[in-house]
C-alpha cells in the first residue's frame, strides 16, 4: 500500500464511481481498477460493492477511507514543514481557535504580527475547544486558541488574556439598571453558548433558581447576533461585544460573582513546531502583554 494507490482509493470514495474518479485523476479506468484490486488483495478485504453505476464502500472501505485522508494530509504537512525548516520567516501555520476570538481579538493581534512577518501565512481551523483539542492531539493542527475551562493532560498552555462574562441585550431587558443579578437574568430569555451552559446551571441552582433559556447554541456568535438582535439576553465574553452593531444593544455586568473565561495559547507537549510556528507562539505572547 502506497500514497499514490491511497489517493486513489479516496478519489474513488468521494467520487462515487471508478469512471468519474479516472476522469478526476485523469487516468484510463482499466489501470485503476487494477490498482484498486491490488490493494483489496495485499489488505485481505473487500473495500468497495460494485454496482452498475456507483460504488458503496463496505465497513473496511470506510475505515480505510478515514485513516487515508489523515494519512494523505499527515503528508502534505510533513512536505510543507520539512520546505520551511531552511526558512524560518515564511510557511503556513495550521492553527485551530475558536469563534470568539477568531472573530473579535485575533485579527488585532495578527494585524502586529504580519507586519513583521508578512510572508506567514495561516491554514485555519475554527470549531469549539473540544473538537480543537482533538485535532491538535492528532497533529492536524500545531498550535490553538481556546478557552478555559477544558483538560490540559498532554498539552503546553500559555495564558493570553483573561476577561469576565457580561450580559448584553435591548435596552428594555435591564430597566436602565448598571447591573444585573442572576436572579434578575433568570427571569429573562437567555441566549448562552453551551459551554456556559453547565457553569450558569451551577450557579442557579445554588441560589435556587430555575433559569428561562430561550437559546443555548454551540457557537459564541449566534449568541451574539441573537442577542443584537432583541430576541433575549446574551452572556457572553466581554471582548466578543465588539461584534454588537445594534446602538439599542448595551453590556450590563452581572453582580453575582461569575468565574472569568482565560484565552489560552495551547500545543502538544514535546510537539514539533517549525520555525514560522515558533516564531509566531513566541510573539503572540509579547503581542497579548502589549495590546
Amino acid at each position: 500500500m502506497d500514497f499514490h494507490q491511497l489517493q486513489y482509493f479516496v478519489a474513488i470514495a468521494e467520487s462515487g464511481s471508478i469512471t468519474a474518479a479516472a476522469k478526476k485523476l485523469f487516468l484510463s479506468q482499466p489501470p485503476l481498477s487494477m490498482q484498486m484490486k491490488q490493494l483489496e488483495k495485499e489488505l485481505g478485504c473487500v473495500l468497495f460493492l460494485r454496482g452498475a453505476r456507483e460504488i458503496q464502500l463496505t465497513e473496511a472501505g470506510k475505515l480505510l477511507y478515514n485513516r487515508a485522508k489523515s494519512l494523505l494530509e499527515l503528508r502534505r504537512v510533513t512536505e510543507e514543514e520539512l520546505a520551511a525548516c531552511a526558512d524560518g520567516t515564511s510557511g503556513t501555520i495550521r492553527l485551530g481557535m475558536i469563534s470568539s476570538v477568531g472573530s473579535s481579538l485575533l485579527p488585532q493581534w495578527l494585524a502586529a504580527f504580519h507586519t513583521k512577518h508578512p510572508d506567514i501565512r495561516f491554514s485555519v481551523y475554527e470549531a469549539d475547544t473540544y473538537r480543537i483539542l482533538e485535532k491538535l492531539h492528532q497533529d492536524r493542527i500545531e498550535m490553538a486558541l481556546v478557552r478555559s475551562p477544558f483538560s490540559a493532560e498532554g498539552i503546553q498552555r500559555i495564558p493570553l488574556r483573561s476577561e469576565s462574562l457580561i450580559a448584553v441585550g435591548h435596552r428594555s431587558f435591564f430597566a436602565d439598571a448598571t447591573s444585573i443579578s442572576l436572579q434578575q437574568l433568570a427571569e429573562q430569555p437567555l441566549i448562552v453558548y453551551r459551554r456556559w451552559e453547565n457553569i450558569l446551571n451551577q450557579k442557579f441552582h445554588t441560589l435556587g433558581i430555575t433559569p428561562s433559556y430561550f437559546c443555548v447554541n454551540e457557537d459564541a456568535r449566534t449568541t451574539v447576533y441573537w442577542a443584537d438582535a432583541g430576541l433575549g439576553i446574551g452572556i457572553i465574553p466581554q471582548s466578543a461585544c465588539s461584534l454588537l452593531r445594534n446602538p439599542e444593544t448595551i453590556m450590563v455586568p452581572i453582580a453575582d460573582a461569575m468565574p472569568d473565561t482565560t484565552i489560552f495559547m495551547v500545543r502538544r507537549e514535546q510537539a514539533y513546531m517549525a520555525p514560522h510556528t515558533l516564531c509566531f507562539w513566541e510573539e503572540l505572547q509579547k503581542i497579548c502583554k502589549e495590546v
